[in-house]
């Protein structure tokens, strides 16, 4: 029984790859929620596992990264290989549906994202569920772009992007800052976002069977969380 649709045009590789992840039964189950334990411990098998595509990405572009602190909150500081500053700057939000990877684990993105676009990235590592909490986490990336606009970052030259559960954190990020009156910045980018985990949208169903990463059972609410699309 095939759980998700697999294209015939990628291969074979891939094939069993997406076959893994539309079927649960073949897959390891995540910890239980209240599990801090065996999170910390998934996140490291999955850094783990990405480590060889990540310095690849790295080695691939050249970019200059710098491990900082803005506004107290630990960030990548990516800058592409020949950077000029232009006063434009790019916040980026991981995915990993909220619980995994890290800016680190997430360089196969952002190492070419700077280098096509010429920006300088700021990759934030927010705090990760169950450790993490909403309000704390969209405060994190909020207190990093203080932190910028601090550097002499106008608003008006930055961007959020996030893809998977960063692209609804980007979201959350830039409504809250225009609920509480804090500017807005020019423009979000929200990459297959994973923001309706109430499981109420209509394509909850009439998509079931099309996405390999992100399966559920809407009767049982069990849901696996959305990984970053490039990783498969």
């Amino acid at each position: 029984m095939s759980y998700a649709h697999i294209p015939e045009t990628v291969s074979n590789e891939a094939k069993a790859l997406l076959q893994l992840f539309g079927n649960p039964a073949l897959r390891d189950p995540f910890p239980s929620p209240d599990d801090q334990q065996g999170w910390d411990g998934k996140y490291a098998e999955i850094e783990k596992e990405h480590e060889e595509v990540n310095q690849a990405a790295e080695q691939q572009y050249r970019p200059m990264v710098e491990p900082r602190r803005l506004g107290g909150v630990p960030v990548l500081d990516i800058q592409p290989k020949g950077w000029r500053d232009n006063g434009k700057i790019l916040v980026y939000t991981h995915g990993g549906g909220y619980t995994m990877h890290s800016a680190k684990s997430t360089l196969l993105i952002t190492a070419p994202l700077a280098h096509d676009t010429g920006l300088r990235i700021i990759s934030v590592d927010y705090t990760l569920a169950p450790r993490g909490k909403w309000e704390q986490v969209t405060n994190e990336v909020i207190s990093v772009m203080q932190a910028l606009m601090a550097e002499s970052y106008d608003l008006n030259n930055m961007a959020v992007f996030g893809e998977g559960s960063g692209g609804s954190l980007a979201a959350g990020v830039v409504l809250k800052m225009r609920d509480l009156q804090l500017g807005m910045p020019a423009a979000v980018v929200m990459w297959s976002p994973w923001a309706d985990m109430t499981e109420t949208g209509d394509t909850y169903v009439t998509l079931k069977d099309a996405d390999a990463i992100l399966h559920y059972d809407v009767r049982s609410s069990q849901v696996w969380p959305h990984m970053l699309p490039p990783m498969i």
